[in-house]
């Protein structure tokens, strides 16, 4: 197995859907703010980042786009903290499902954790 095969499979193993305590949830949503603010690109030169966010009581989504995929992160209050379910949809392409799937798992962990792996992460 390649270091690259090995790392795949670790971030694998990262939870997309998670709870974060309260006391952690603002560091958790400064992540989001990082990631989004350097990872996200405008999909034409001019144009701001497409950064969407929707709150519906305690549920929240914010949206982004790179230039093969949308990120989702939703987040719903709970009792003593937030849930969070991250997802990485492929635009168009279903060869890129295999590495939307990935990213979703590498954005999670660093939610989570302060650790991205950028050489494993597509855009």
């Amino acid at each position: 197995m390649t270091s690259d095969e090995v790392l795949s499979e670790i971030l694998l193993e990262a939870p997309t859907e998670f709870l974060i305590p309260a006391q952690e949830s603002r560091l958790a949503e400064s992540r989001i703010d990082i990631f989004f603010g350097t990872r996200l690109t405008s999909i034409t030169p001019g144009e701001s980042k497409q950064i969407v966010a929707e709150m519906h009581g305690p549920y929240y989504v914010r949206r982004g786009r790179s230039r093969s995929f949308e990120y989702i992160v939703s987040r719903l209050a709970v009792k003593g903290g937030n849930g969070y379910k991250i997802e990485c949809i492929p635009f168009g392409k279903s060869k890129f499902s295999e590495i939307a799937l990935l990213n979703a798992h590498n954005f999670a962990r660093f939610i989570r954790e302060g650790i991205l792996e950028e050489g494993v992460l597509k855009d």
